[in-house]
């Protein structure tokens, strides 16, 4: 059940999101009502008037009576530069809509991404929503830009699907994000924009976490040599372009900092976890079933019926935590990997 609150006021590092006040017309319709940049590809048209402006304001002041209204203007160096909220509200479903949009002399500095941020951290963690939905035309592209680094996933692709301004149909990419306690989980494939600018931040949250948790297990060299091999960012990029992985982050809300990531890839008769890694003080909070969800209904796409893993023989809280999944060990295996190492593991398996 959602727990309704309406419009408090949020506080970032920058900014303050708060109600209007029949104050704010002026500044509204100075710094983005009339941006005729603003509007292009949303419903509204730019206003001819002050007095439009300060109706609208007025319209939605009185809407905040509504606890189920979530409308912020958006308040940065002591000055209003565009609004977010959050509508169609769904009771049923625990979901909702977000809309914004801001002056252009204020785009490119991160600002509504920031204010994005703290409506979904507050829509997950006070409101209890379930998914935030958000979309946008495709020439838009800046517009997607803030959704994807807010966290929210692709989710599909409508052709010619609204009727712009100047008469042209335009296409709109359609978004979402999960409450997942707190965070989001990115999908990166062959197909991922941008693809190589993003590897380097999962190999550097895998050096932290190896370094971490696997260092008392097989030591220091083993660790720097197996990252070296199998988790540098030059190897991220050609395991998912070349040797068809699919990784998953996970993301935290409030902060925006991966907190883990895992790989899987098809083999003959199943989805192989290749990797499944989450930072020390993020576990235990549902990250890795999160992460296993999503491998799940991977696995079921590509027709299998199980997932395989291999883990240290030694690392008996994944042990753990792996037979708390549904995991059964059903073999063991010791492979050669160069370098004088070996990976002395079990292999464990989950039904689908």
């Amino acid at each position: 059940m959602l727990t309704h609150k309406g419009t408090v006021t949020l506080t970032t590092p920058r900014l303050i999101l708060r109600r209007f006040k029949p104050d704010d017309a002026g500044a509204m319709y100075n710094n983005w009502a009339t941006d005729e940049k603003v509007p292009k590809f949303l419903s509204w048209n730019i206003h001819k008037s002050v007095e439009e402006t300060k109706g609208l304001v007025a319209k939605w002041v009185a809407e905040y009576d509504n606890p189920e209204c979530y409308h912020w203007v958006i308040e940065y160096e002591n000055t209003i530069v565009g609004a977010i909220n959050l509508h169609a509200v769904s009771n049923k479903s625990w979901r909702a809509e977000l809309g914004y949009s801001m002056g252009s002399r204020w785009w490119n500095r991160g600002i509504m991404t920031e204010a994005v941020r703290a409506v979904l951290k507050f829509a997950f963690d006070e409101i209890g929503f379930n998914k935030i939905c958000a979309l946008h035309d495709t020439e838009n592209a800046g517009s997607g830009k803030v959704m994807q680094k807010a966290g929210m996933v692709r989710e599909g692709h409508f052709c010619k699907h609204t009727r712009r301004k100047d008469g042209s149909w335009g296409d709109t990419d359609f978004y979402g994000i999960w409450n997942n306690n707190g965070i989001n989980i990115q999908k990166f494939t062959k197909h991922t924009n941008d693809l190589q600018s993003k590897t380097p931040a999962i190999a550097a949250l895998a050096g932290e976490i190896w370094r971490e948790h696997y260092t008392p297990i097989i030591g220091e060299a083993q660790v720097e040599y197996m990252l070296e091999k199998f988790q540098s960012a030059k190897q991220i990029y050609e395991d998912i372009t070349e040797n068809d992985y699919v990784y998953f982050t996970s993301e935290q809300i409030k902060s925006g900092e991966l907190s883990g990531y895992c790989a899987v890839r098809p083999k003959e008769d199943c989805l192989l976890l290749s990797k499944l890694y989450i930072r020390k003080e993020c576990r235990g909070k549902g990250t890795a079933r999160s992460f296993l969800d999503e491998a799940a209904a991977l696995c079921r796409f590509y027709g299998f019926d199980k997932i395989r893993l291999t883990v240290n023989k030694y690392n008996g809280n994944s042990i753990a935590a792996y037979h708390k999944m549904g995991f059964e060990t059903i073999d063991s295996v010791k492979n050669d990997i160069g370098g004088g190492f070996f990976m002395d593991d079990f292999v464990m398996e989950l039904l689908i």
